[in-house]
């Protein structure tokens, strides 16, 4: 049987959503993972989408996986023009699986027009995990951790992707909020160090 014409082309890893472009727009079906891999916007997948659908993908005993693969070379940057959505379920966003990074991020999240008092990235669920990003220019906490078992490793938090350049956050680099068991880095090996810096409301 000849199955081409009923053949999708997805931006897909194994199943797993991969964001591939820097807008902010939702066009592609965002009710569950699966649905964004088979029916994305016509532009490939957003950051914002691909959190949608992990939201929306209430399996409750696997982490919900989000990788990278921006087109062009060198570091791109993501701009919201509003706040993200939190982040509902066990979500893993691995910056450090796209193709070009090498020991430091390649996509940079940059909160300047996402509004007064926008955050970066909050970890609303347990057992999220932050591997390999840039977070800049947010006027609130670059991370804020609302819920217990968080990581970061490898990334950038008030500082650009080449982790000398400033651009800071307006509250605290990452803001672990009354919460546990969270960790930043490599807790075993002390691999994956961060760069937090920069932030008006302090590193940590």
């Amino acid at each position: 049987w000849n199955t081409s014409e009923f053949a999708l082309a997805v931006a897909c890893f194994s199943g797993r959503p991969v964001v591939t472009n820097t807008s902010d727009v939702v066009n592609g079906n965002t009710t569950s993972i699966i649905h964004l891999v088979g029916t994305p916007g016509a532009d490939g997948i957003s950051l914002r989408e691909a959190i949608l659908a992990a939201n929306n993908n209430l399996d409750g005993w696997t982490s919900n996986y989000i990788y990278f693969d921006l087109p062009g070379a060198g570091p791109q940057t993501i701009t919201p023009l509003s706040p993200l959505p939190s982040l509902q379920t066990a979500t893993i966003l691995a910056g450090w699986e796209d193709p070009e990074y090498v020991n430091s991020p390649v996509v940079r999240i940059h909160g300047a027009s996402a509004g007064a008092g926008a955050n970066g990235l909050e970890m609303a669920y347990g057992y999220c995990a932050i591997y390999g990003l840039s977070i800049t220019g947010f006027s609130g906490n670059g991370v804020i951790m609302n819920s217990n078992g968080n990581t970061i490793m490898s990334c950038r938090i008030g500082v650009l992707p080449d982790g000398v350049t400033c651009g800071g956050n307006g509250g605290a680099g990452v803001l672990i909020n009354n919460t546990s068991n969270n960790g930043l880095g490599d807790p075993w090996w002390g691999n994956d160090p961060n760069v937090i810096a920069g932030n008006a409301g302090g590193g940590v």
